[in-house]
């Protein structure tokens, strides 16, 4: 069996001297079968601090991965140079540079990483975007400057490779990852990682690879970069651009796309008629992202308009809006959402009583009616609190209530509001969990 066939080899690398070695060797003939095979290359490490032995294990190493139609066997035998360390390191970075199998320019590439990035070399930089892996399996050792390593206790591969990405940041080095962003050829994993190291970098060369990436179908991709350029405030001459996002096929670009714009150009008038027609567009994500950007603009008739999206048909509408009343914090919102809160039913009526609370710093319970009253009583002079009062009054009313209740309607102590609950059970090997999901 399998076990069997792998014990010479073990054996005899056990032993370490010459005569084991060449009988090792022999041990190889006619094994096809690439766990069996990785068991006998990798016992071939024993003999890494032999001397020649080292060698002449290493160069035989090379040679199996040269080995034509036997892509197991260089899988193999790469996976035994990693192991090899310093001495293999020649080796490696070469497979990394000319073999023609994808999966063994990865195995050489990922244990290479903190080396090839040490010097910030741009050519060595571009070896590790292309060839190098986020996802290696747990345990994996590194070739690094300091020697043969295993990655920090709990470190991923992933941020073994953004760690030694992240210091290497030269025009010739930003070159490469410029040119990795743009490649169709990169795998949405390391653009995403791309996307990363650009948040720490500034300049317009950053910015306007940023939104190139406007330009991707992926919605994923799209959001990070917006993300990251709004934070860089990296917008100037991209406006173009984001106005094609309001033709992306992800409803979550769209939205965001009206939300960065409203930012952008709160000032332009083009701009508000633009947003004033997307209060009626059929399109939620549309809405959505109108409501965010009459939020920036803070006027009058904007705060009209998020009063109109506050009844919306459609929930997520509802809550965009109801999001952005909150941080307004305007009096005038006040019977609005009273007369809000007597349409809702479930989770959105809770929220809407929760911003009532938060933006008076009063509690009337959970029935519009006793809001109403009080409303037609003190209206005319109630005037707002501080936001950190009314924040203090509503975490001291929680405190209060949770003192000796017992919520009826729960899940493991959290309380249930909505009228459509699922619970998903996991009863894996892994354990169980219990997650409601709205």
């Amino acid at each position: 069996d399998r076990e069997t066939r792998r014990r010479p080899s073990q054996f005899l690398a056990a032993l370490g001297d010459r005569e084991a070695y060449r009988a090792r060797g022999k041990a190889l003939v006619g094994l096809r079968d690439e766990s069996t095979l990785e068991a006998a290359c990798a016992a071939m490490a024993s003999f890494v601090d032999k001397g020649e032995l080292a060698l002449l294990a290493v160069e035989e190493l090379l040679e199996a991965t040269e080995r034509k139609r036997e892509p197991g066997r260089a899988r193999a035998a790469a996976r035994a140079l990693v192991r090899m360390g310093e001495p293999a390191a020649a080796g490696l970075k070469g497979l990394v540079e000319r073999h023609p199998e994808p999966s063994v320019r990865t195995i050489a590439c990922d244990a290479l990483v903190p080396v090839l990035c040490a010097a910030c070399d741009p050519g060595s930089i571009a070896l590790v975007v292309q060839h190098a892996s986020l996802t290696r399996e747990p345990g994996g050792r590194y070739l690094s400057p300091g020697g043969f390593e295993p990655p920090a206790a709990g470190e991923t591969h992933l941020e073994v490779v953004r760690r030694a990405l992240s210091p290497c940041d030269t025009p010739e080095v930003r070159a490469v990852l410029f040119a990795g962003l743009r490649s169709a050829e990169t795998a949405r994993a390391w653009k995403l990682l791309l996307i990363e190291l650009f948040e720490t970098r500034v300049g317009a060369d950053v910015s306007s690879a940023l939104a190139g990436v406007l330009a991707e179908r992926d919605g994923a991709l799209v959001l990070r970069a917006l993300e990251v350029l709004e934070r860089l405030g990296g917008w100037e001459g991209h406006e173009k651009k984001l106005r094609a996002l309001l033709q992306h096929d992800d409803a979550s670009v769209r939205r965001a796309a009206v939300r960065v714009l409203g930012r952008m150009l709160v000032e332009d008038a083009g701009w508000v008629s633009d947003v004033d027609s997307l209060l009626d567009s059929p399109d939620a994500a549309m809405r959505m992202g109108a409501a965010a950007a009459l939020a920036e603009r803070r006027t009058p008739q904007a705060l009209e308009a998020l009063h109109r999206l506050l009844v919306d048909a459609e929930w997520s509408v509802r809550v965009e809006a109801l999001q952005h009343l909150a941080n307004l914090r305007r009096k005038e919102t006040i019977p609005v959402l009273i007369s809000q809160a007597e349409r809702e039913t479930g989770r959105m009526r809770a929220d809407v009583f929760a911003v009532l609370r938060l933006m008076t710093g009063l509690d009337h319970g959970l029935v519009a009616g006793r809001w109403r009253t009080w409303w037609n009583d003190v209206g005319e002079a109630f005037e707002l609190p501080a936001l950190d009062k009314a924040q203090a009054a509503e975490v001291e009313r929680q405190q209060r209530a949770s003192e000796g209740k017992t919520v009826s309607s729960s899940l493991y102590g959290v309380q249930v509001v909505s009228e459509r609950v699922a619970f998903v059970l996991d009863v894996s090997v892994g354990g169980f969990a219990a997650h409601g999901a709205v």
